[in-house]
C-alpha cells in the first residue's frame, strides 16, 4: 500500500511538473521557426495591398493524462503581418490586452510577444512592460467610470515594409469530470475564419487530441480532409489554406455558408462504453466529418424516449398537466402547455450560492422537447419529433456540431398543423423558427400504442410575408412653430420582426404583468411555485429604473437609426400589446412625440422628408451590386405604412402624381399610392419580401425591387403657400 501511495504521489507530481508552462518556454516554441522574409517577387504579387498576412497559425491541443480527469486546452496562434502602406502602419501602431500571465496553481492565463522585423533582417522585441493601463467608461464623455480597465502598448519606430510578427497563447485546464451532459464534457465550439480583411499568404490549423477526447470538425466546402502529421513526438492533423481574396462586408450575408469557416467541437468521454446522447461522436484520434444515420437515430432515440425521466422541468410539466390546469378543452392541452414550459424557463428559479437563477440556464432545447414529446406520447397524441438546421449555417447532411442543431416537434391538432420549439421569453405558439423554413429535417414519427419511432427525413414548410408584419400608421400635424410636427405612431409588429422591437416596449413591471396573466388562465400555482417566481420577480424589479432607462434609450436610438430623427421633444409611449398572449396578433404601441427633422422650410414651400416616416430602406452602394453570394435574410415580410399628414393652413399640397408607382417580381414587390381628402394628404405603400433566402440567380430582381422602393422612399411632398388674389 505505501509503495502504492508513493507511485501515485509521484505520477501527481510529474503530471504537475508537465502542466507548468512559463513565457520563456512559450516565447521558444512561438518563434523558434524562422519565416522566409518577403522578398521583391512577392511584393510584385501584393504591391496594391494595404497589408498582407505572411504567415497565420493557430493550433489547439486538448491533452489529457491517463490517470487524471483533467484536460489540458491549449490554443497557439501566431500572426506575422507586412505592412504596406500608411494606413496599416498605423492600425498595428498600438497593442491593447488585458491581464497577461499564467497561473500555476490553476494553470490558465493568457501569454502575448509581439517583435518587429525589418527589411535589413533585424528584429526589436516590444517590452510589454510598458504598456500603461486604460480605464474603461460606460460613456463617451468619460464620466462614468467601471472597474474594467486593459492595457495599451505603443509600437514605436514601424514603417512601410516592416513586418509585425506576434503571437497570443492561452492555457487552461478542465475537470472533465464535472460532467456538463450526463457522462461526457463537451467544450464550446470554435469558429475560425480562413479569410481576412487582408490577403492570407500562407495559413494554418493543426488539431491535436488525445486520450477519450473526440473531434467533430465542419470543413470549408472545398477543402481537403486534414493531413494527418507529426511533430515532437505527436501526431496531429493539420489544415493547410492561403486566400488572396479578402473578407467583404455584405449586407444578407451568411458567412457559414458563403465564407471559408472551419468549425470544431471536442468531445471528451467519460469512459470506452460511453455514447453521446445529444452530440456527434467520431472515433478517438480521427475528426468526424459528416453525420451518420446513427448520429441522428440516437438522438431522436434521445427526443422520444420515455426513461429517465427524473429531470425538473419533466415533474413540473405532468404535475401540471395532471392537476394544476385550469383548462378541460384537451385542444387546448399543446397550447397550454408550451406557455407552461415558457413561464418555468423565464420567471420561475432555483437558489444558488443565494442568488435566484432561471430555470433557462439549466435545460437546453433537447431536454425542453423531449419534454413536450413525453407529455404527447403518454396522452397519445401522435407526432413528429425533429432535428434541422438554420440555412444559414449549413445543411442536415453535413453539420456534425450539436449548437448548430434545432431540434422540433410537428404535431396534427384539430386547427391544422402547429410546429413546437424551446420556446424564449418572447415566443408565441406555433411561431415559425427563423431560418428553418424550407429546410430538410431528420423526423422521428411517433405513433401511440407502438414503442420507439420511425426514422425517416421531410422539409418544414415555407414562411409567408404575412406571418412576418410591421404595420406603420402615422398622423403629422403642424404645430405652428417653425418646421415642427407633432408625429403620432401606431405600429404593430408580428413574427420575426418583434426582437426588432423587443427593447422598444421593454417595461419590467408591464411585462410581468403580461406573463402572471398568461400563466393565470392556465394553471393554479403551488404556494412553492409563487414563492420562486416572488422572489425571481422582486430580484429583476430591484433593476427596474434601469430598464425604464434603457428602453428610452432604444426608443431614442431606434428613431436615430431606422427613420434619421434626433431632435425630439416630449416623446411618451404607450404599449397595448407585446403581443406574449396566445389571444395576442401583435406587439402592439403608440408613440407620439414632436420634431424639427421632418419638415424644412424653402421660401414659400414646405418640404415634408418622408423618409423619416418610412424609415431606412435596404440599399446597397456599387460596389456591393455585383454580387456573387447568395442572399439570405431574417424572413419573408410585409412592410405597410400609412401616412396622414394634416395639411397645414394657408398651404396646398402637391407632386402627388409622383408617389403612385409599384413594382413586382418573383422576389417580392413595392406600391404606393397618394391623394389627398378631407384635408389630409393620404400616403399607403406596401412593400413585402416573398422569401427569406434568394439565389444569386435572383439578385439582380430582388435589387430592382429595393432601388425602385427606394427611390420612391426618398421622394419629397411639397406644401405651397396660397398667395392672396
Amino acid at each position: 500500500m505505501k509503495k502504492l501511495t508513493v507511485l501515485v504521489l509521484v505520477l501527481f507530481i510529474f503530471y504537475g511538473l508537465s502542466a507548468q508552462i512559463n513565457a520563456t518556454s512559450v516565447q521558444k516554441r512561438m518563434w523558434d521557426e524562422k519565416l522566409l522574409f518577403p522578398d521583391s517577387a512577392m511584393y510584385s504579387l501584393y504591391k496594391n495591398e494595404s497589408a498582407v498576412i505572411l504567415h497565420q497559425s493557430e493550433v489547439f491541443e486538448y491533452t489529457k493524462s491517463s490517470l487524471s480527469t483533467l484536460v489540458k486546452t491549449d490554443n497557439y496562434a501566431r500572426f506575422q503581418v507586412w505592412l504596406l502602406d500608411e494606413s496599416a502602419v498605423q492600425e498595428y501602431s498600438e497593442l491593447r490586452f488585458s491581464k497577461l500571465g499564467i497561473s500555476r496553481y490553476r494553470r490558465e492565463g493568457t501569454l502575448i510577444g509581439i517583435k518587429v522585423m525589418k527589411p535589413d533582417g533585424s528584429e526589436r522585441i516590444i517590452d510589454l512592460n510598458d504598456a500603461v493601463k486604460m480605464q474603461i467608461f460606460n460613456n463617451a464623455s468619460e464620466m462614468n467610470e467601471t472597474s474594467e480597465s486593459y492595457n495599451k502598448v505603443a509600437i514605436k519606430e514601424i514603417e512601410v515594409g516592416d513586418v509585425i510578427d506576434f503571437y497570443i497563447v492561452n492555457v487552461n485546464r478542465v475537470n472533465s469530470s464535472a460532467y456538463n451532459y450526463a457522462g461526457y464534457f463537451a467544450f464550446d465550439p470554435e469558429v475560425l475564419f480562413l479569410k481576412s480583411q487582408y490577403p492570407i499568404h500562407d495559413g494554418k490549423i493543426s488539431l491535436f487530441v488525445e486520450r477519450d477526447c473526440h473531434i467533430n470538425l465542419t470543413l470549408p466546402k472545398g477543402y481537403s480532409y486534414p493531413e494527418l502529421k507529426e511533430k515532437d513526438n505527436k501526431l496531429f492533423y493539420e489544415i493547410s489554406y492561403s486566400n488572396k481574396e479578402k473578407l467583404k462586408m455584405l449586407q444578407w450575408k451568411a458567412p457559414f455558408v458563403s465564407e471559408p469557416v472551419l468549425r470544431f467541437q471536442v468531445i471528451v468521454a467519460g469512459g470506452p462504453f460511453v455514447k453521446p446522447n445529444k452530440h456527434f461522436f467520431a472515433t478517438t484520434g480521427t475528426p468526424k466529418l459528416e453525420p451518420e444515420k446513427s448520429d441522428f437515430y440516437r438522438m431522436l432515440n434521445y427526443l422520444t424516449n420515455n426513461w429517465g425521466f427524473g429531470i425538473f422541468i419533466h415533474k413540473e410539466t405532468g404535475k401540471f398537466l395532471k392537476g394544476q390546469r385550469r383548462r378541460s378543452d384537451e385542444s387546448l392541452m399543446i397550447n397550454d402547455l408550451f406557455y407552461f414550459i415558457r413561464n418555468f424557463l423565464y420567471f420561475d428559479c432555483f437558489n444558488y450560492h443565494g442568488m435566484p437563477v432561471s430555470y433557462s440556464r439549466s435545460f437546453d432545447e433537447f431536454d425542453v422537447i423531449r419534454t413536450m414529446s413525453s407529455q404527447l406520447r403518454r396522452r397519445k397524441i401522435a407526432h413528429d419529433v425533429f432535428i434541422g438546421v438554420d440555412k444559414r449555417i449549413g445543411h442536415i447532411d453535413n453539420v456534425v456540431i450539436h449548437d448548430e442543431l434545432t431540434p422540433g416537434i410537428r404535431v396534427q391538432t384539430v386547427n391544422g398543423t402547429v410546429l413546437l420549439y424551446s420556446p424564449g421569453i418572447f415566443s408565441k405558439f406555433n411561431e415559425p423558427k427563423q431560418g428553418l423554413q424550407g429546410t430538410k429535417v431528420v423526423i422521428g414519427k411517433v405513433i401511440p400504442g407502438i414503442k420507439g419511432f420511425e426514422m425517416g427525413v421531410d422539409t418544414l414548410p415555407l414562411s409567408k410575408p404575412n406571418d412576418n408584419v410591421i404595420n406603420d400608421s402615422y398622423i403629422l400635424s403642424f404645430t405652428g412653430k417653425k418646421n415642427q410636427v407633432n408625429v403620432n405612431r401606431n405600429t404593430q409588429v408580428s413574427g420575426c420582426l418583434r426582437k426588432e422591437y423587443n427593447n422598444f416596449v421593454w417595461e419590467i413591471d408591464s411585462f410581468l404583468d403580461d406573463e402572471a396573466q398568461v400563466i393565470q388562465k392556465i394553471c393554479m400555482l403551488t404556494s412553492n411555485q409563487k414563492k420562486r417566481r416572488k422572489i425571481y420577480a422582486n430580484g429583476i424589479l430591484k433593476n427596474k429604473s434601469d430598464y425604464f432607462v434603457d428602453r428610452k434609450k432604444a426608443v431614442q436610438s431606434k428613431l436615430h437609426e431606422m427613420n434619421n430623427i434626433i431632435d425630439i421633444e416630449e416623446d411618451t409611449i404607450i404599449v397595448k400589446a407585446l403581443g406574449r398572449a396566445p389571444e395576442e396578433e401583435y406587439l402592439s404601441f403608440q408613440l407620439n412625440f414632436k420634431t424639427n427633422d421632418i419638415v424644412s422650410q424653402a421660401g414659400d414651400y414646405l418640404v415634408v422628408d418622408l423618409s423619416k416616416l418610412f424609415g431606412k430602406f435596404a440599399s446597397f452602394p456599387d460596389d456591393e451590386k455585383e454580387r456573387n453570394v447568395d442572399v439570405y435574410m431574417d424572413c419573408p415580410r410585409s412592410l405597410q405604412w400609412h401616412i396622414e399628414i394634416i395639411i397645414p393652413e394657408g398651404y396646398s399640397a402637391g407632386n402627388l402624381e409622383s408617389f403612385n408607382d409599384s413594382i413586382k417580381n418573383s422576389t417580392g414587390g413595392f406600391e404606393c399610392f397618394a391623394r389627398e381628402e378631407f384635408g389630409k394628404v393620404v400616403l399607403q405603400a406596401h412593400k413585402y419580401y416573398l422569401h427569406d433566402y434568394e439565389p444569386i440567380a435572383n439578385w439582380p430582381e430582388l435589387l430592382s425591387m429595393l432601388e425602385f422602393s427606394s427611390k420612391i422612399s426618398q421622394q419629397k411632398i411639397v406644401f405651397s403657400k396660397i398667395l392672396a388674389e
